[in-house]
């Protein structure tokens, strides 16, 4: 195609024009200018069909396709063919970016595929990192390995939210059990577990190269679920180092973008915390252990009455409302499977914010110790006090014993 010929093309403009809709004539070989390139190219180049048209690349980068003589084999899908090529060449020479960039168009006219979705209601998302945290003897670990069960056993429900996995595979990295403690709690399970299932329900012991462990099996076996428990075993540095745990995180995250899965990190809440209102700076350790993840819950023991009701809280989510996050979700937890279920009931912040406790300890130590002359268990003695664990009444005698009241009872 020579200058003389383009530039008196009376349909030079910045979009796909075309007098008539049916057009598939080309006069091959010629080349187009792209100014604003400084290439040449032919408009097999830019990916039309030679087949089809002649056309013209302007200095504003747009191509105008020119409507040649019909002839006997045209086409009816031809036009159509030309006008969304033609677009699309359009659209990435007026914005030559480097390939690092994304534009605002790019990402409104993006696959729907691409775009976010959630592997557990509105809260988890398909791939992330989220955190999960509170204060011993929660369930924390319980409750995780509940929701991998749940993938692994294609379940559409897990605490009454849609459950949406893809792979119907978890990976869970336990750091702080073994095989035997697993198979404790897996035996206790055994008629909620479909042995052929659990095959996609795999777990890594021990907390050495960690990393390139799970790079290596997801290689493999892709995953939806990965949990990590927990994030101070396999960490292992400064827990108050905000940059060093960022950089842990980001290796995380690589895995994350190669892989598309979901990670959680189960970890502790600080001492005391759980007698404050839920927040995800209630974590033990640096802020940015729950500021980079995307996603933050809180799993708290809150009833002196009913020592097996926990409140699932959101603490962090960024795609979520915030009067969402002031609600949580209330479990049941049978010991007898080791497993919670939803009971409906939903609180607010404002109507179970525990205060802090307003009682004497010497005095609660002299009672437990009354109770604990006359024979009864730590449990009883928890229940008698009002504590929640027998580790508190463990905790109580301990202080006691340090600050003397076991001698001045004595005396």
């Amino acid at each position: 195609m020579n200058n003389s010929k383009s530039n008196e093309n009376p349909m030079k403009q910045d979009n796909y024009t075309a007098q008539e809709p049916f057009v598939d004539q080309f006069e091959s070989g010629e080349i187009l200018k792209d100014v604003s390139h400084s290439e040449n190219k032919t408009l097999r180049d830019i990916g039309i069909p030679e087949t089809a048209v002649t056309g013209t690349v302007h200095a504003s980068g747009a191509v105008t396709v020119n409507p040649v003589e019909r002839t006997e084999n045209n086409s009816s899908s031809i036009a159509e063919i030309i006008a969304s090529e033609a677009e699309e060449f359009n659209r990435k020479s007026q914005n030559s970016y480097p390939d690092y960039i994304k534009t605002g168009f790019d990402l409104m006219n993006r696959d729907p595929s691409h775009r976010q979705d959630y592997l557990w209601g509105p809260y988890l998302s398909r791939k992330g990192i989220s955190v999960i945290y509170g204060s011993s003897d929660t369930g924390k670990s319980k409750l995780m390995l509940q929701l991998c069960m749940e993938i692994v056993h294609k379940k559409e429900n897990f605490l009454g939210y849609d459950l949406k996995p893809k792979h119907h595979r978890a990976l869970f990295i336990s750091a702080e059990d073994n095989d035997d403690d697993f198979e404790r709690v897996l035996e206790m399970q055994k008629d909620l577990i479909d042995q052929k299932q659990a095959q996609n329900f795999c777990i890594i012991f021990g907390a050495e190269n960690i990393e390139d462990k799970v790079q290596g099996f997801l290689q493999q076996f892709p995953v939806d679920l990965i949990v990590v428990d927990c994030f101070t075993d396999v960490y292992a540095k400064d827990i108050n180092d905000n940059s060093a745990i960022r950089r842990y995180y980001n290796e995380f995250d690589k895995i994350i973008n190669a892989h598309g899965c979901q990670v959680i990190f189960i970890h502790h809440s600080g001492k005391n915390k759980e007698y404050g209102p839920p927040n995800k700076g209630n974590s033990v350790g640096a802020q940015s252990i729950t500021s980079k993840p995307r996603f933050v819950m809180e799993l708290r023991n809150e009833s002196r009455e009913d020592p097996d009701v926990r409140q699932l809280w959101i603490t962090k989510a960024n795609n979520l409302g915030s009067s969402e996050k002031r609600r949580s979700i209330e479990l049941k937890f049978d010991e007898t499977v080791l497993r919670f279920t939803p009971t409906g009931r939903r609180h607010n912040i404002i109507e179970v914010e525990p205060d802090q406790p307003k009682f004497n300890r010497h005095e609660m130590f002299k009672s437990a110790s009354q109770l604990r002359d006359e024979g009864q268990t730590f449990d009883q003695i928890a229940s008698a006090v009002g504590y929640r664990s027998k580790s508190s009444v463990t905790k109580l005698f301990k202080r006691g014993d340090k600050n003397g009241w076991s001698k001045n009872e004595a005396e």
